[in-house]
């Protein structure tokens, strides 16, 4: 139905193209939600951005073409709630020091 660099969308939901891989969310997983300070989020996202071998945006162009297939879209809100939480842990992190040159 759709694919990209490190994930494909099936008739049963959207799977990592690693090969024997347990990283796969059935339709009605793609749209379980969780409630984050507040605000509804997209639990698979969530998911997805505390893996660092996934490629962020590779997941969430996959998940919004599985939403569109399997739900008529997702809803632009709860997505946007998701990746601002996202980027609200990543500035929590302390910063990684890059080589400095002396």
């Amino acid at each position: 139905m759709f694919q990209n660099a490190q994930w494909v969308v099936t008739s049963r939901g959207l799977r990592a193209k690693i090969p024997n891989s347990y990283w796969k969310f059935s339709r009605i997983e793609l749209r379980q939600l969780r409630i984050v300070d507040g605000a509804p989020c997209y639990e698979s996202v969530l998911l997805a951005t505390t893996k660092e071998w996934i490629c962020l945006w590779l997941f969430v162009e996959a998940f919004e073409v599985a939403l569109s297939i399997f739900n008529g879209g997702a809803n632009e809100t709860i997505l946007a709630n998701s990746m601002n939480v996202y980027r609200r842990s990543k500035t929590r992190q302390p910063a990684q020091q890059v080589g400095v040159l002396s």
